[in-house]
Formats: C-alpha cells, sequence, structure tokens
C-alpha cells in the first residue's frame, strides 16, 4: 500500500473536517458490513490477522520526490487475506486493531496523524469489503474467477486512499505539484497490484495448508528489501543531483539577497525541511543578519537582529553539523522552541579565523520523524562550500575597497592639498614619464618667504602660496606642468624648450606682484628660478639637479631673477676624486654607524634600531647620509660603502645584546634595520653578501631589516624585485622607509611582497593638520595589507598620542632618542625629553 505522507502539527478546520468524515463514513459502512464467514474460514481467529496487519504496517519503505514523502508498507497484503477467509466486520476490526498498534504504539506518529490514519484507512477496509462482497458473494482464493474482482476492489480503495492524502496535502500546503500527483499515483498503483498478488498467493497457501505460508515469507522479506533499496537508491540519487546543483549555487551565492534566497530554498528541498534559518555574522562591527524560511515561504532576508539576544545560541554553536530538539536543556532548545521547530541540524559556517554564522535546517517533512547521519554529512558538505563563498566575496569586497583606498592614496600622494598642484612625487613620475621627450625644467624658490609666515602667520603664508600657484598656472601654456616640491618652492616642467626663456619675465612679474591677504593688507616676495634644458642621454635627476643649481646661481646673484643652467655651474670636476674619497673612507675607516631605538610606544620597550650611516670628510668634517649618498650612487661607490655597514651592523647588533641582556633578550630579540639601495639589489652579489654577514656572527636572517625607501621600490626593476623576494623567503624582513613620502601603489607593494612600513616624517608630523587623512589612509592600508607600522620621526609626545590612537604601536625619532654611536647607546636609559628640532633636520 502506497501513501504519500501527510505534512502538519496543527491542521486547518478543513482538515478536521475531512478527518471527522473520514470516521463517519467508515463508522456508518462498517456497521453495515455483514458478520457472516466466508465458505473457507481461515485457521486462526481475527487477533492473528490484526498482528499481521500490525507488522505489515510498521514495515515502512520512505521514498522521496522532490519535497514529497512517500511511505509504501505491505497493508494490501492481510487486507486481501482477510477478504478471502474472514468475515467482512473480523477484517475491519482486525485492520483497526492492527494498524493502530503500527501507527500508534510501534512508529508513534502524533496524535494528529494517528486520528486521520485510523479514519482513513479504516474507511478504505470498509468501501474494499462492500465492493468485494457485491462482487463475490462466496470468496474462495482458489477460485481464479475471484482474483479479478479482488484486484478492482483494492485498487479502487488505494486510489481513494492517495486521493484523501493529496486533497489534506494541498490544503495545507496551499499547491498542488502535478509531476508529484502523477508520480504518487503512479507509483502507488505499482505497489498496491505487487501487494495484491502477493496477497492472493498467501491466501491460496492458507486455504490449502497455514504451514505452506512460510516459504513465501522469503520472497516477501526479499520483495521488501529490494523495495527498500530501491529507496535508497534513489533517494541517494537525488541526494547527489541535489548536492550538485546546491554545490554551484552556493559557490555563486556571495552575500547578496537574491542568493540568500536560493540558499534558503535549495537547503528545504534537499532536506525536505519545513524550516531554515542563515544567521550571518556582519564582516565588521555591524549587527547579525537572519535569514529565514518556513512552508517554502521565505519571511526575512538578512533582517538585522539584536546580538545579545544572539548570544547563547552563538555561543554554543557547534563546528560540526549537530541534531538538537526543542526539548534539549540548552540555548539551542529555547531557540527551537521560539523558532516554532521540533528537531533542527545545526552547524557554524566557517572557522575560528573566518566566521560567517550559524545555518539551522528545521522540521522533516512527512512521516520520516528527523534528520540522519547521512543528512548531517551532506549539511557539512554543504556549510564548508557555503563558508568558502561566504569568505570570498568578502575577499573580493576587501580588494576592491583596497583598490578604491590605493587610487585614493595615488590620487593624494601625487596632489599637493594646499594649492591642488601636484606634489614633488607627482612631479618627478611626470618628468619620468616623458624621459624621451626633450623638456626644459624650471625651479622657483620665492626669496625670504619666511618673513611672511614670521609676520602674517601661517594662514598668510598659505594664502600667498596659493596665490602663487595660481598665477604661475597663469602664464605656462596647456600642456606644461605646474608642481609645488614643497614649502615655497615650485617646479615647471615646459613642454617646448624654445618657449622658456621668453615666459620668465612675465612669470616673475606675476608672482612679484603685490597680494592680498585680508581686508587692507598685501604683500610682495620675489623669486629666484633656475632653468635647465635636457640633454640627450640626460638622466631625469641629472636635469633636476641642473635646475637646482640653476635658481642658487640666482639666488647667489641677489635674488628676484633667473638663471638657465650652464656647465660652468656643473661640479663635474670634482666628480672622479668624490669617487675615489667614498672608495677610500671604507678603506681607511672613515665611515661610522649611528644607532636610533625602534620603541613599542605602548610600553617603551627597545624592539630593533635603524642604523644611519655617518661619513668623516676630510674636507667637509661629519657629513650626514643626505649629503653624500646621492654621490655614491651617481659613481658606483655605495656598493661597498653598503656591503661595510651591512657587516658592521651585524656585528654591533652581537655586541650590544652582550652588553645589555637584560634590556634586549627575551623571547623577543631585537632586530636591526638596515637601508639598501636599488642599486644593490640589481647585484647578483647582494643576496651572497647578506647570508655571508649572517652567518659570519651568527644571526638569524629574521633579525635583520632592509628597508627600501619608497622612491627606489617605484623604480625597482623585475630583477630587483626578484632579489627583493629571494631575500625574504630567507628569513630577510623587508620594509618601505619613508612611506607616505612619495606613491607606492598597492601593485609595486604587492609586487615586492614587503614585511613592513615606515611612516614618513612629514606625515607623523602632519597628524594633528591636513596629513591626517592621508595618514590615515595609509595606516588602513597597510592594516589591510598586514604590514607593521613603525612611525619615524616622533617629536613630541602628541605626536606619540596620535600615532597610538591611530593603531601605529612601534616608532622612532627624537623624542626617544638622537641616533648615536654604538659607545653612547644605552636601550635601558630613560627616554629623552621632548625637545624641537633645528631647522632642516630630521628625527632619524
Amino acid at each position: 500500500m502506497n501513501r504519500p505522507a501527510s505534512r502538519y502539527a496543527l491542521p486547518p478546520l478543513s482538515v478536521l473536517a475531512i478527518t471527522a468524515g473520514l470516521w463517519a463514513v467508515q463508522l456508518a459502512l462498517g456497521f453495515a458490513l455483514p458478520a457472516s464467514p466466508p465458505p473457507s474460514p481461515a485457521p486462526f481467529a481475527w487477533p492473528v490477522l490484526a498482528v499481521v496487519f500490525a507488522v505489515a504496517t510498521s514495515a515502512v519503505i520512505h521514498v522521496h520526490f522532490k519535497q514529497e514523502s512517500e511511505s509504501f508498507d505491505l497493508f494490501d497484503v492481510p487486507v486481501v487475506i482477510g477478504l478471502m477467509m474472514f468475515s467482512p466486520r473480523d477484517l475491519w476490526v482486525a485492520q483497526m486493531v492492527g494498524t493502530f498498534v503500527a501507527v500508534a504504539l510501534i512508529r508513534r506518529q502524533p496524535p494528529v496523524k494517528v486520528v486521520f490514519n485510523l479514519g482513513l484507512l479504516g474507511m478504505q477496509t470498509v468501501i474494499t469489503a462492500h465492493l468485494f462482497r457485491l462482487a463475490v458473494a462466496t470468496p474462495d482464493p482458489s477460485d481464479p474467477s475471484v482474483w479479478g474482482p479482488t484486484f478492482i476492489a483494492i485498487m479502487f480503495g488505494s486510489l481513494i486512499n492517495i486521493g484523501f492524502i493529496v486533497a489534506v496535502v494541498s490544503i495545507i500546503e496551499g499547491r498542488l505539484d502535478d509531476d508529484s500527483l502523477l508520480h504518487v499515483f503512479t507509483y502507488g498503483g505499482v505497489v498496491t497490484l505487487t501487494n495484491t498478488g502477493l496477497g492472493l498467493i498467501a491466501a491460496v497457501l492458507i486455504s490449502v495448508e497455514v504451514a505452506l505460508v512460510l516459504p513465501l515469507v522469503i520472497p516477501v522479506t526479499a520483495l521488501f528489501l529490494a523495495y527498500r533499496a530501491y529507496g535508497a537508491e534513489r533517494d541517494q540519487r537525488a541526494r547527489l543531483e541535489l548536492l550538485y546543483r546546491s554545490t554551484r549555487s552556493v559557490t555563486e551565492l556571495g552575500e547578496r539577497r537574491d542568493g540568500i534566497e536560493r540558499l534558503l530554498r535549495e537547503a528545504s528541498e534537499m532536506f525536505r525541511a519545513r524550516s531554515v534559518d542563515f544567521i550571518l555574522l556582519a564582516d565588521g562591527q555591524g549587527r547579525p543578519r537572519r535569514s529565514s524560511l518556513t512552508d517554502d515561504e521565505v519571511h526575512e532576508v538578512l533582517h538585522p537582529i539584536d546580538a545579545a539576544s544572539l548570544a547563547p545560541v552563538m555561543d554554543q554553536r557547534p563546528v560540526d553539523p549537530t541534531l538538537f530538539h526543542r526539548d534539549d536543556d540548552s540555548a539551542w532548545g529555547s531557540y527551537l522552541t521560539e523558532r516554532s521547530m521540533t528537531a533542527a541540524m545545526v552547524s557554524r559556517v566557517g572557522d575560528e579565523a573566518n566566521d560567517s554564522g550559524v545555518l539551522v535546517i528545521g522540521d522533516r517533512r512527512g512521516d520520516v520523524a528527523s534528520f540522519g547521519s547521512e543528512d548531517l554529512r551532506m549539511m557539512g558538505t554543504i556549510v564548508n562550500n557555503l563558508a568558502i563563498a561566504i569568505e570570498r566575496e568578502r575577499l573580493s569586497e576587501r580588494v576592491a575597497e583596497l583598490r578604491r583606498l590605493e587610487q585614493s592614496l595615488s590620487l593624494a600622494a601625487r596632489s599637493d592639498a594646499l594649492t591642488g598642484l601636484l606634489n614633488r612625487s607627482g612631479f618627478e613620475e611626470f618628468v619620468d614619464e616623458h624621459v624621451e621627450d626633450r623638456l626644459a625644467v624650471a625651479y622657483i624658490d620665492l626669496d625670504d618667504f619666511k618673513e611672511v609666515n614670521d609676520r602674517h602667520g601661517h594662514e598668510a603664508g598659505d594664502v600667498v602660496l596659493a596665490n602663487v600657484g595660481e598665477r604661475i598656472q597663469a602664464v605656462v601654456r596647456d600642456g606644461d606642468v605646474v608642481a609645488r616640491l614643497g614649502g615655497d618652492e615650485f617646479a615647471i616642467v615646459f613642454c617646448e624648450t624654445e618657449h622658456p626663456p621668453k615666459v620668465m619675465p612675465r612669470l616673475l612679474e606675476q608672482i612679484t606682484s603685490p597680494i592680498t591677504i585680508g581686508t587692507e593688507q598685501s604683500v610682495v616676495v620675489g623669486a629666484s628660478i633656475g632653468l635647465a634644458v635636457r640633454r640627450p642621454s640626460e638622466s631625469t635627476s641629472q636635469t633636476l639637479r641642473n635646475a637646482d643649481m640653476a635658481m642658487f646661481t640666482a639666488k647667489a646673484m641677489g635674488k628676484n631673477t633667473w638663471q638657465t643652467f650652464s656647465d660652468e655651474m656643473s661640479p663635474i670636476d670634482h666628480r672622479p676624486t668624490l669617487d675615489q674619497a667614498l672608495r677610500d673612507g671604507v678603506d681607511n675607516d672613515a665611515f661610522d654607524l649611528h644607532y636610533q631605538p625602534i620603541l613599542d610606544l605602548e610600553t617603551g620597550r627597545t624592539v630593533g634600531f635603524e642604523s644611519l650611516l655617518r661619513w668623516r670628510s676630510d674636507q667637509q668634517g661629519l657629513l650626514l647620509p643626505g649629503e653624500f649618498l646621492q654621490d655614491a650612487q651617481d659613481t658606483g661607490a655605495i656598493i661597498p660603502i653598503e656591503q661595510w655597514a651591512m657587516r658592521r651592523a651585524a656585528e654591533d647588533l652581537c655586541m650590544l645584546e652582550e652588553r645589555f641582556p637584560h634590556d634586549l633578550g627575551g623571547e623577543s630579540p631585537v632586530f636591526m634595520s638596515l637601508n639598501i639601495s636599488a642599486e644593490h639589489l640589481r647585484r647578483r652579489s647582494a643576496v651572497e653578501a647578506l647570508l655571508h654577514t649572517t652567518e659570519a656572527v651568527g644571526l638569524r636572517p629574521s633579525r635583520i631589516m632592509l628597508e627600501v625607501s619608497e622612491s627606489e621600490l617605484m623604480m625597482t626593476s623585475a630583477e630587483s624585485s626578484r632579489t627583493l623576494q629571494v631575500l625574504r623567503e630567507l628569513g630577510f624582513r623587508i620594509a618601505i622607509d619613508d612611506f607616505g613620502s612619495g606613491d607606492a601603489s598597492l601593485g609595486v607593494i604587492k609586487r615586492n611582497q614587503v614585511d613592513a612600513v615606515k611612516i614618513a616624517r612629514k606625515v607623523v608630523s602632519g597628524l594633528r593638520g591636513g596629513e591626517r587623512p592621508y595618514m590615515m589612509a595609509l595606516i588602513e592600508l597597510a592594516r589591510n595589507l598586514d604590514l607593521q607600522l613603525i612611525a619615524e620621526g616622533v617629536e613630541t609626545k602628541a605626536q606619540k598620542a596620535d600615532l597610538l590612537a591611530a593603531g601605529v604601536t612601534l616608532g622612532q625619532g627624537y623624542l626617544f632618542a638622537r641616533p648615536v654611536p654604538i659607545a653612547d647607546l644605552d636601550p635601558g636609559r630613560p627616554t629623552q625629553p621632548e625637545r624641537r628640532l633645528p631647522r632642516g633636520q630630521t628625527g632619524s
């Protein structure tokens, strides 16, 4: 007997009316059944037939079609035996008693289902019995003429059974699936015919000898197992199809509204569940959002809910799918009660590192009371795919945000906030992009601009600078590029080399015209301008230095004038001497290293040192890096100088640890930060030299941080990038120096795979001014890329407090300690009091 399972807890009034009607018809027809036995009665009483009904109705096979849960058993077999060998009334009584034992005591169906099923099956039995007695007056199982009416009566009763259940399902769910309806009637008819045939065989054998029916147990059992195997195979095939489809859908899910709805519906179909809840945890500090489906209706999608009310269940989320019941003494038991679920599978979505939420699938449809181990296993697969899809979507969003942040940083890094012109980084980038062009470059320095700030204040000075920028732009042609290099310095790139000399007099006239700074005040500033035309094969840096040299020549001539660069201004004649002096300095021990501690801003503990090069020149005395490094790079002397500095810094780090074991020892040993040039990275010997240095002194490569300036990192070749990658794979740490002074794009940072960024002093000093938004954007970019942040040039306690508030915990600068020789270095000494730097010096 095939019966599509009824699916309801509290039935609507129409279902109650149908149930009452079934009982009324059953009782009316049942008491009208004749009590006279057939000519060949069974050799046993009706209680034995009741036991057969109980066994036949308890052995149930469940087959699923879409969301329909169908149950079939051997109910028709004892019905046929009863029709042939018992009075109709005894058949009815045996059927009611046996079926009650099966559905109420063995299968433990809910009371509503027990009443409905007893009413329906009893009505089916009495109608079948009446039809059979109308067609057959004297039943005899051995008479072939009786078999036809038997098949017809049993089939008619079965169709009535299926029809009523389909009606109840359509009333409860408000729909009628044509495919499911056709499947139920077709499959039910096949099962009914098979069971009727078995019943007739059993009746014939019993009429001859009861013992003859025992061998029939074997084919009946085999048939039952075949039913079960077919159901399992069909169910497994359907599950695999749904799993495949669901996996494809989930991988395209993300956090979109339509994707969430599809997830709910497919989870409901796959597990034949009445309810599905998906709680998505916010990616950040936002509120959790719940999406839910009940009885095929999506009630809410990404609806914000109170995180506090969810805390108990979220804290008890199982890592693997687990089955909970509403009567469980747990937070999930209370949740299921609140959500009107009886039983549900629950699983966390994602792991601890990527916690995305929780999926709840509740209340199995149909006679299958709950979920099994196979359901839990399938849910685990779906949850894993769901977690990957959500994390991929969130990663895509973060990458898009990084791209937007990169664009914002790129624009900010190339632009001057005060004038809207290009800044030094954007200016040099433009010149580099036009390296093949014959350009002219003008450097403009406002004369005695400091007096404007001192006399009228910095706000007035800003007004003057903005006005000068506008006046310069008004003079140049379209295609010429104007930039503010910083302070009171401006620059122009002329795309035509013949035009600039004609423009210079008018440019000076415009700049030196009075500038209004208040309602009744105006100021006049002068300007010294240097002009240089790029020569064939001349480097960008050389052209810029030539323009700078011409500008200083104009100042030396009395200011407020302009000069074009000539070879007489160039110090070319001393280059060979300078090259030799730099190289000899390594052999003659003319170089020295000073060290500036890098501190944990929260604890004050020294975590590292930066080594800073000094040159004791015979002609000029002690020189800082900015006074000779460019010449060392231009002459090629930078290689032996840096190799010497690396060896000395590594040796000094070991010496420092021996001198100060209490201050520099512990679980996190200090590191040494070394500056390395792009020119050095282009040499294949860089890796071997660094490895040889660390091995010689017994240091792990991770104790060395290699700093490459932002401007040089942007211009590194593919070979230099590969060298950095090899060094990083060997354990050396890579840092960007002066981060924020130029325009290090996200692509450059990713390509070189750096570990840390050192925030430029100019950005740190501008935290309470116009640099703050830029600074916060830099910090956010570094944090998203998981880069360590080190602030340079920390000079005041206010800057320290601002850095800590922004999440920067490492820093160096004059607030803590000046760079000093190793002999004067004491990491345990208290930090120095706050002091101002002389003009033109830096904190590192």
